[in-house]
């Protein structure tokens, strides 16, 4: 019934809303590490921007991906892999 796609469609959110910054840091460190500069650069920042007040157990995250944003910024576009993107 139609009440029951309303309410699957809260809990969607009510999931994937808290849990969008941490897969930002994941896709970040993956785009990172398979020398896609730019995506990680956006998705790193776009990490850091959305979770500036982290608990203490995620902290080590935030860290790090200030660490890869420093790293990617200092980096010459010419020496870094390109990754062909897949849409």
């Amino acid at each position: 019934m139609w009440t029951d796609a309303f309410l699957l469609e809260q809990s969607r959110y009510a999931v994937r809303f808290p849990l969008a910054s941490l897969v930002e840091y994941e896709r970040g460190v993956a785009l990172h590490e398979s020398g896609n500069r730019e995506g990680a650069l956006a998705r790193l920042r776009r990490f850091v921007d959305h979770y500036d007040q982290p608990p203490a157990a995620h902290r080590g995250l935030v860290e790090d991906a200030q660490k890869r944003i420093r790293e990617l910024e200092s980096l010459d576009t010419k020496s870094v892999k390109q990754v062909p993107r897949q849409d």
